[in-house]
């Protein structure tokens, strides 16, 4: 995949949002802010295992750990805001 340069990213675009009965909007990254992968899912106990297909016949298997007290976060937030979670990894 292609790396562009964010100063080389078009500024036309953009995310619609659908509607929400509230004013503000919350916007967080999801990796290593609610949740961190776990590097080796023999030797941790990681919360989630999800299979991940990168096509090709490539499937790796990836470790997931929910940050402290992030349900409960996600929980308030929404009830007081739009909440968007988004992620640039796989």
């Amino acid at each position: 995949m292609e790396k562009i340069p964010f100063k080389d990213i078009p500024v036309n675009k953009f995310v619609e949002l659908p509607p929400s009965q509230f004013k503000n909007v919350l916007i967080l990254d999801m990796d290593e802010t609610l949740i961190h992968c776990v590097d080796d899912i023999e030797k941790q106990d990681p919360d989630v295992v999800l299979e991940i297909d990168f096509g090709d016949d490539e499937i790796c298997c990836a470790g997931i750990n929910f940050r402290p007290m992030v349900m409960e976060f996600l929980r308030e937030a929404s009830a007081l805001m739009q909440v968007v979670v988004f992620t640039a990894s796989h």
